[in-house]
């Protein structure tokens, strides 16, 4: 991965902090663009000076592999400005970046049949894993982005880390003790930090409420909870899912996921099921669905494939049947025009990178 950084310090632009524009490329190259002023990236320095450590890491990673355009001595500051990792920041990401919870709550919802809730917790719990290792060996974390390529580059790391990985998602069954020795191994291989592993793993063990799981009920009833429903979907993420697939990103599992729960509430308001709890329960919902596509609840566990690509699909094909299946209880022409969106944005699953080379 590589960050091109062009600077311009024209006075004709009156942004005051930053502007993102990016995504959505049909093949090719993803190129994207993201905008800061000068006065902003000052503004984020004397934060950072004031607090003791950054605000975020996002900023800080990009300009330890940023590769300067324009006004090189600037960048150059600010690289410098960025290349110390702060002590108090390695406490701190330890201390935050695992939720408490997150192991006994892994293993209860692949008890329940929860798929939703197993992905999901799964890669939030790698994300905080490898978070947790960027702190250790200093490095800035891009969070859910980049992970294969960040968890290759850090030298602090447990044997085939990234490998095992892989197997939390190919083995889910025994996705909890796969996390659960990667942690061991965190434990041992860094004696200066082994007391906050050791806490990690009290944490994450430890009972509590349920982490995160929720997914915002509808808040219209009867047929226009069908609107509201697939008013929901980001029909682009199908694109940014692919891409996320093919670069082995946690965020693929998080996007993946959101679209998955978004299918459930367009199934559940076609048949008049309110939302029984902030999870959305869908082991228990799915019996009552009526009027579903074919064979729904076994091409939704499908779905969740270690095949990844496949499973990208199996689920767009069933958003698409739940869309025809929505014409006949609701406005065909509203419905018909969320299908077109869907179908216009909609990108196949990557299978191996695209046919241009990617930035060395």
């Amino acid at each position: 991965m590589r960050e091109l950084f062009c600077l311009h310090t024209g006075t004709s632009i009156s942004i005051s902090f930053e502007i993102y524009v990016g995504g959505g490329v049909r093949e090719g190259t993803n190129v994207e663009f993201k905008h800061k002023t000068v006065a902003g990236v000052d503004a984020f320095h004397e934060k950072w000076d004031c607090d003791g450590m950054p605000q975020d890491t996002r900023f800080p990673e990009t300009m330890q592999t940023a590769i300067g355009l324009y006004n090189l001595d600037l960048v150059d500051r600010w690289k410098r400005r960025c290349r110390d990792y702060p002590d108090a920041l390695i406490d701190q990401e330890m201390a935050n970046c695992l939720a408490p919870g997150g192991l006994y709550h892994l293993r209860r919802v692949w008890e329940a049949g929860d798929l939703i809730g197993h992905r999901h917790l799964s890669a939030r719990l790698i994300v905080g894993l490898i978070d947790s290792l960027c702190a250790i060996n200093r490095h800035y974390s891009p969070s859910y982005k980049w992970n294969a390529w960040t968890l290759g580059r850090l030298e602090l790391k447990p044997a085939n880390a990234w490998q095992r990985v892989q197997e939390v998602f190919s083995h889910p069954a025994d996705a909890a003790s796969s996390l659960t020795s990667l942690l061991d191994d965190c434990t041992r291989l860094s004696s200066a930090y082994s007391g906050q592993w050791l806490d990690v793993r009290v944490r994450l063990e430890s009972e509590t409420q349920d982490p995160g799981l929720e997914t915002g009920a509808l808040t219209a009833t009867g047929e226009a909870s069908i609107g509201e429903a697939i008013r929901r979907f980001e029909w682009s993420w199908s694109n940014r899912v692919s891409f996320y697939c093919f670069r082995e990103d946690m965020f693929h599992h998080a996007m993946f996921v959101r679209r998955a729960r978004s299918l459930l509430r367009l199934i559940g308001a076609i048949n008049g099921v309110e939302e029984e709890t902030s999870s959305f329960r869908w082991v228990s919902i799915m019996p009552k669905f009526d009027r579903a596509p074919e064979h729904f609840e076994d091409r939704f566990r499908a779905a969740f494939s270690p095949d990844f690509p496949e499973g990208q699909r199996t689920l767009d094909g069933l958003i698409e049947d739940a869309l025809l299946l929505a014409r006949d209880c609701y406005d065909p022409e509203f419905v018909n025009d969320h299908l077109s969106q869907f179908r216009d944005k909609r990108r196949p699953a990557w299978d191996g990178p695209p046919d241009v080379d990617f930035l060395k």
